[in-house]
């Protein structure tokens, strides 16, 4: 079954050959299993780009909100490929746990992850406001969902 399937595929993100991982995180959808999000979540720190790479865009085909935290802290990563992949993923998942991240790629280095960060911004919020970072901090500014409230306790 899925299950199965996915658990094999999860497996393979370990295997000591990088082709082998960049396949599986390629094939790993994660519907399939709940246990993808965090296989392919734990692939978005894989030491060859093509890996990462491959994850993102499968943590962008699960459409799943657990996939943000990863994808968010992939547009920070050394290569702008994953950059780009991390940003259009995150446009894919949406969420306003996306929005901080996606505004700070609009200062990428590289302009096709500011164009993207632009696109996933505007897809999110259906705001047209471009790649000026400015204008989408005002914006985030005034629309911010308020953050909760602290546990009594610090305890959940």
């Amino acid at each position: 079954g899925g299950a199965a399937a996915a658990g094999v595929l999860a497996g393979a993100l370990a295997d000591a050959d990088a082709t082998v991982r960049e396949a599986a995180a390629e094939a790993l959808v994660p519907p399939a299993a709940a246990a993808a999000v965090e296989a392919l979540a734990s692939a978005m720190r894989d030491p060859d780009w093509h890996v990462r790479l491959a994850a993102a865009a499968g943590l962008c085909r699960g459409n799943d909100p657990r996939a943000v935290t990863a994808l968010a802290e992939a547009l920070r990563d050394g290569h702008w490929c994953v950059r780009r992949a991390a940003a259009e993923a995150l446009g894919a998942v949406g969420g306003a746990a996306a929005v901080a991240g996606l505004i700070e790629a609009l200062s990428d280095e590289h302009w096709y992850v500011r164009c993207t960060a632009g696109a996933a911004l505007e897809r999110i919020t259906g705001e047209s406001l471009g790649r000026d970072g400015a204008a989408w901090r005002r914006w985030w500014q005034r629309n911010r969902p308020p953050s909760p409230a602290p546990v009594a306790g610090g305890r959940d």
